[in-house]
């Protein structure tokens, strides 16, 4: 599993850095100007879960659609493939949460505000189900994609992205509106968003890998 990580890892390490170049470049900036301007500091904005759990979907989609296919073809098989996917990913969104998290730390600090640290626990376990969910909806739709091709994809995105939907629905429902601001996120609804997020995840994951355990692979 771990030479399969590795590998993952060196195929994405770029990309990962020029996501995470281009949010270090934002929050200068938008330091920069709040302090000239004297306006309110939103440091997490520039990397915001919006950004992040879109990204990490099509990042998803794009290891199902390319790496998965060129790692069968070397004769890795699947169910490997896929577990060693899954661990990977799940290190990912753990990372990606914390970043989060930092970065809304230093919101909270710069804004001056005493909130207590338990919401930022909330905050960082709402942001790992969620990238979670969308990195399942995103390997959903690339293998979709890949097997049934792009008429019946297309047709199936209602149900290949589900994941995602259900995980905004809970998270938006539980904190009303939405993880918009961080400096008011409360705990109500917390473990309910958590729980439903989560089994939104376990369900795309347990679809891809019906979809694509035994997918055809297409000569290049």
């Amino acid at each position: 599993m771990g030479d399969i990580m590795s590998l993952l890892w060196a195929g994405l390490r770029k990309t990962f850095a020029v996501y995470w170049s281009i949010g270090a470049v934002a929050v200068g900036v938008g330091l920069y100007f709040s302090n000239r301007l004297d306006m309110p500091v939103v440091a997490n904005n520039a990397a915001s879960n919006g950004i992040a759990k879109v990204f990490l979907g099509v990042v998803a989609l794009i290891v199902a659609v390319s790496t998965l296919p060129l790692f069968v073809t070397y004769g890795l098989t699947r169910r490997r493939f896929t577990r060693a996917a899954a661990v990977f990913a799940t290190l990912v969104c753990l990372a990606y949460a914390a970043a989060q998290t930092v970065l809304a730390a230093l919101d909270l600090t710069l804004r001056g505000s005493d909130e207590p640290a338990g919401k930022l626990v909330t905050l960082f376990s709402t942001n790992v189900t969620m990238f979670l969910a969308y990195t399942a909806a995103g390997w959903l739709v690339g293998l979709a994609y890949y097997r049934y091709g792009g008429g019946w994809g297309t047709l199936l995105l209602p149900l290949t992205l589900a994941p995602a939907a259900v995980a905004d629905w809970a998270i938006s429902y539980s904190f009303g509106g939405g993880l918009r601001s961080y400096a008011e996120l409360g705990t109500r609804g917390a473990a309910m968003a958590v729980t439903v997020a989560l089994a939104a995840a376990l369900a795309g994951a347990a679809a891809g890998w019906m979809v694509g355990r035994d997918v055809p692979i297409r000569s290049r």
